[in-house]
């Protein structure tokens, strides 16, 4: 069974509106989102908003979390913000303004998803060599259906169909967002997967899976559980499995040196 996410409601201009976001939050509730992303263009935001998502988390009964977008066009500035706040977002997507930022972005672990601008002045060319920066990062595609309704609307959104075409082959996660910057601006979601299937011709929608993991993790090393890649502490009262040789080949392991060296 599908788990419905929307991964990017911009709530950076309803911040103070505490009914408006509140009213989002219902309503996605009741079109039957399972977890919705609070995402925010300024990371001086997400303390206020955290506190607003746990709110109503348990009001709604919906799993609300905190997305940073990060727009910039100096690749110094991005290492530092995502260095500075990777440990407090579930999420962090990236909008690629241009060539250098995207071949960044794609390759980071640090980094989500990657969100290619759409318009009359495309400055990202997305081919077969971004799409393998994407598979070396464990990076998403993101396609937000407010943008790329607008870019329909002024038909500069030839590319569209390509860069979903090269993301397909590399079998490369597809995610839809809504964009919505308002209570109005909220979608089903299953006008979004009607989205990514009738105008980007995707039928298998694999992303929530990705999505699950991803957050989990994120989660994980927000809560100190993963402190660096590869290693993850279990706390007390964790559970965890060993298989008899491998005690049997620690319990006979003797140091290369004496304890004392």
């Amino acid at each position: 069974m599908s788990r419905y996410i929307d991964v990017n409601i911009i709530v950076d201009d309803i911040l103070q509106n505490g009914k408006e976001i509140e009213k989002l939050v219902a309503l996605a509730k009741l079109l039957g989102y399972d977890i919705i992303a609070f995402a925010t263009f300024n990371p001086h935001n997400i303390k206020s908003i955290r506190e607003k998502a746990v709110s109503l988390s348990r009001t709604y009964d919906i799993d609300v979390i905190v997305r940073l977008s990060l727009y910039t066009h100096e690749i110094q500035a991005l290492k530092r913000m995502l260095r500075r706040y990777r440990r407090y977002v579930e999420l962090i997507g990236v909008y690629c303004v241009s060539d250098k930022i995207t071949n960044f972005a794609a390759k980071d672990h640090r980094v989500d998803m990657i969100t290619l601008i759409l318009g009359s002045k495309i400055r990202v060319k997305f081919d077969d060599a971004k799409a393998n920066l994407l598979l070396q990062g464990e990076t998403a595609l993101e396609f937000v259906f407010w943008d790329s309704l607008r870019s329909i609307s002024s038909q500069t959104y030839l590319p569209l169909r390509l860069w979903t075409y090269i993301a397909k082959s590399y079998e490369i996660p597809i995610i839809i967002s809504s964009g919505a910057r308002c209570s109005l601006e909220l979608r089903d979601p299953k006008v979004l997967e009607a989205f990514l299937k009738i105008i980007l011709g995707i039928t298998d929608i694999a992303s929530h899976d990705f999505l699950l993991s991803r957050i989990a993790t994120n989660r994980e090393k927000m809560e100190g559980k993963i402190p660096i890649p590869g290693v993850k502490v279990f706390g007390k009262g964790d559970y965890i499995a060993f298989h008899k040789e491998a005690i049997s080949s620690i319990q006979n392991y003797k140091p290369k040196w004496p304890i004392d060296r």
